[in-house]
């Protein structure tokens, strides 16, 4: 349900089923991370998926490529050195 909230851009949804399921017993897995992280920087919500990164990472897991990915992207296109911008765009 929440890659589908995401891939509707229905963030804010996404978020609190999440929050709900760990309410509920229910933890998220890498899976889980990796789809809500993915759709936070798909619609731009950098700091937030940022924040889902960081509780990804204490929880023991790690991003998958398409995420880490995703994050490179981003972060060098907010660079204003354009050369760290061609080099991250030339390697992925």
């Amino acid at each position: 349900m929440i890659k589908g909230y995401c891939k509707e851009g229905l963030l804010n949804e996404a978020c609190v089923l999440l929050e709900q399921m760990e309410r509920n017993g229910c933890s998220p897995n890498d899976f889980t991370y990796d789809a809500i992280i993915q759709g936070l920087l798909q619609h731009k919500e950098t700091s937030k998926a940022t924040k889902y990164l960081q509780m990804m990472l204490d929880k023991g897991f790690s991003a998958d490529t398409t995420t880490a990915t995703m994050f490179v992207d981003l972060l060098s296109a907010d660079q204003p050195d354009k050369t760290v911008q061609e080099y991250f765009q030339k390697s992925v």
